[in-house]
């Protein structure tokens, strides 16, 4: 799933439950940091809990450090290799952190999908607005 601005992602979000979210920090009508803070403050929300990555142009120290709540921070460019080893460590802490929850947020019936190459483009570079 993919939104063209950080209105539509949040839209998104409440819509439906996602395994992942992986925001670029600089999108119109609202940045990525805003979309989570926004996210995670909504009881709501299902994806409340859900593993949210950050993809920037700007240079963070570690997420927590920085005081955001993403569970992962990448830096532009992103090779492939980087952003599937980032994801699949996120999404192995996002399982056991809704497994700690009962559940809470997961996609029904879902397993996380295989994480391969779709965040891709065909240089090797990370796309910056998807949802699975």
């Amino acid at each position: 799933d993919q939104a063209g601005d950080g209105q539509i992602g949040l839209r998104k979000t409440r819509a439906q439950p996602y395994f992942l979210i992986v925001t670029d920090q600089q999108m119109p009508a609202m940045s990525g940091r805003q979309m989570l803070n926004q996210i995670r403050s909504d009881a709501e929300n299902p994806n409340v809990a859900t593993p949210v990555v950050l993809v920037s142009a700007n240079t963070y120290p570690d997420a927590e450090e920085a005081g955001h709540r993403f569970d992962a921070i990448l830096v532009k460019p992103v090779r492939r290799e980087e952003m599937l080893a980032r994801v699949r460590n996120v999404l192995r802490r996002g399982e056991a952190r809704r497994a700690a929850d009962g559940g809470r947020g997961r996609p029904r019936g879902r397993s996380p999908p295989p994480v391969s190459a779709p965040f891709t483009r065909g240089d090797g570079e990370a796309r910056h607005s998807q949802a699975v």
